[in-house]
């Protein structure tokens, strides 16, 4: 009988820390979806803050979204750097064109003139092609791999607030059986 009633105790107990680590209310588990480089909720697609994505995340997740952030943010400044100086360069490039074209001289044999535009034109035309290189490509590839960690984070969330599992050990009110679901 003392047995039967030890672990009835035992079994009670746990049940009480199991329904105090439960932070359910009896809602569906949320999911997680990514959007331009940030966290949103899957179903109404509201954005999630770092603030409350501190919460949200295990610690290592939250590592990696905070790294992926980032990269995603160094990206942007990256595009807008190398499309503001692509353009610049093309721009240059276009007036010296349309300039040129405009204000074509008949050649003077008397005071023979050499034109330059064509090789500012084309060194224009070579400084935009080297600032797409120089600034596209770690911007692509920062971009990419921001996507990468964050699809990870999510698919990683997702799975593990879908997976039911039970768990004998230490919870945040002591030591007991926890069934995370």
């Amino acid at each position: 009988m003392k047995k039967i009633l030890f672990i009835l105790t035992i079994l009670a107990l746990a049940l009480s820390l199991e329904a105090q680590e439960s932070d359910s209310t009896g809602s569906l588990p949320m999911q997680l979806a990514r959007h331009h480089g940030h966290l949103y909720e899957a179903e109404m697609m509201g954005k999630i803050s770092l603030h409350s994505s501190v919460y949200l995340l295990s610690p290592e997740s939250f590592n990696l979204y905070y790294k992926a952030r980032r990269e995603y943010v160094s990206a942007l400044v990256l595009w807008s750097v190398g499309g503001v100086a692509v353009t610049g360069f093309l721009g240059y490039a276009s007036w010296n064109l349309i300039t040129s074209a405009i204000h074509t001289h008949p050649t003077d044999p008397n005071h023979p003139t050499d034109d330059l535009t064509p090789l500012f034109t084309e060194v224009s035309l070579g400084m935009a092609l080297g600032s797409a290189i120089l600034f596209f490509t770690p911007a692509l590839w920062l971009t990419l791999d921001s996507y990468k960690k964050i699809n990870h984070i999510v698919s990683d969330y997702n799975q593990r607030r879908n997976h039911i599992s039970l768990h004998f050990g230490p919870t945040r009110y002591g030591i007991g059986l926890s069934l995370n679901f």
